[in-house]
């Protein structure tokens, strides 16, 4: 039903924000936050590939959208904002400094609530001294009409989305003239 990397390049582009967007996908669907943490079977090439990208490119933003997978799995609070915070902890490590955007996205499982772990803990480690920042919240602002299964965004949705991320991005662009998004 599409992806919105392309479109929000585009996007980018478009409003003036960027001349040139760069993606470096970073991404396994359906994957729990515990495999990209340290320790975690993604972590290692997550940071090679990120290694690789800053060899060639200046990194100006890291955009996380992740967590569907959790809720569904019902991943304690404690355990997904620790290992969100060694997901990031370990992209610093890798000597990524641009700013980090969490989205809030949780909506996953028949049972979902908006007051859930994976949003409290991915609300929780917005920190902007720390160059960590709300990206869009998914929960509300994608509602189930923008939603073609229940879980991924349908045209409309994908829409919303991506025009979320334009004034947020806007707000801390980081530096030099391409955006990466894992």
């Amino acid at each position: 039903m599409g992806e919105t990397w392309t479109l929000l390049g585009t996007k980018l582009v478009q409003s003036g924000l960027y001349r040139t967007v760069v993606l470096i996908p970073v991404a396994v669907g359906g994957s729990e936050i515990r495999r990209w943490a340290v320790g975690g079977d993604l972590n290692g090439a997550m940071q090679a590939t990120i290694r690789a990208a800053a060899a060639h490119y200046t990194i100006t933003g890291v955009l996380l959208d992740q967590g569907a997978a959790d809720s569904a799995l019902r991943t304690p609070e404690a355990q997904y904002r620790s290992d969100l915070a060694s997901l990031i902890d370990s992209l610093h490590a890798a000597g990524v400094r641009a700013p980090f955007f969490i989205t809030r996205c949780s909506v996953g499982g028949e049972n979902w609530t908006p007051d859930n772990p994976i949003a409290r803990a991915q609300a929780s480690l917005a920190d902007d001294q720390r160059g960590i920042f709300d990206g869009p919240d998914t929960d509300r602002d994608v509602t189930p009409l923008d939603r073609y299964d229940g879980y991924h965004f349908s045209a409309s949705g994908q829409e919303k989305y991506t025009d979320a991320w334009i004034p947020l991005l806007r707000a801390h662009p980081g530096d030099g003239e391409e955006m990466h998004a894992p």
